[in-house]
């Protein structure tokens, strides 16, 4: 009798901790080689590359990323841009980065609410990073900015969606972010 209390006590338990679970959003992630197989990142298994700038207009042809995937309804976004030419990156060189684009998106994001900045370690690289929530055309967007060395120039990826889904992506993007890994500094 003790053992079938236990059990049903497990199985209530767990349909208890479902029904009170997050509203947050497992998307599937897969590793990808990407830029060159420059670098590699988890993307969502469903998210498909965007090539051609007539099929997502957000982006002008200056200021499109160099790689871009969205959803199936195009409103979530992970793009990768480089930064600059290549060069030497010294040490001190992500927080001087940091320091310039926490400026540059503070002038561009007014009013916008700044959730944290911040440097992590990554498996084989530091990713400076800003969380923040800021208008977009009209519509509150929530934004995980991320950056990183990647032979020598610095790479800024981007995960965006309607702020209205924040809670159920946020650990997706942290994920995301989380899986950067620089092959050459493997070798």
């Amino acid at each position: 009798m003790s053992n079938i209390s236990t059990i049903l006590s497990v199985i209530i338990m767990a349909f208890s901790s479902a029904a009170f679970a997050s509203d947050e959003i497992a998307l599937e992630l897969e590793y990808k080689n990407i830029l060159g197989n420059e670098l590699q990142i988890l993307v969502p298994s469903d998210f498909k590359s965007i090539s051609s700038l007539a099929e997502f207009s957000t982006h002008s042809a200056e200021s499109a990323p160099d790689l871009l995937y969205a959803n199936k309804d195009k409103d979530v976004l992970l793009s990768f841009t480089y930064a600059g030419k290549r060069g030497k990156i010294k040490s001190g060189d992500l927080l001087r980065f940091k320091a310039l684009m926490k400026m540059v998106y503070s002038n561009m994001y007014k009013g916008a609410k700044w959730h944290r900045d911040g440097v992590e370690k990554t498996t084989n690289t530091e990713v400076g990073y800003f969380e923040v929530v800021a208008q977009d055309k009209g519509i509150k967007k929530y934004n995980l900015i991320f950056f990183m060395p990647v032979n020598g120039r610095f790479v800024i990826a981007k995960f965006i969606a309607p702020s209205a889904q924040e809670d159920e992506l946020r650990s997706t993007a942290w994920q995301i972010m989380r899986s950067v890994n620089i092959p050459q500094l493997n070798e």
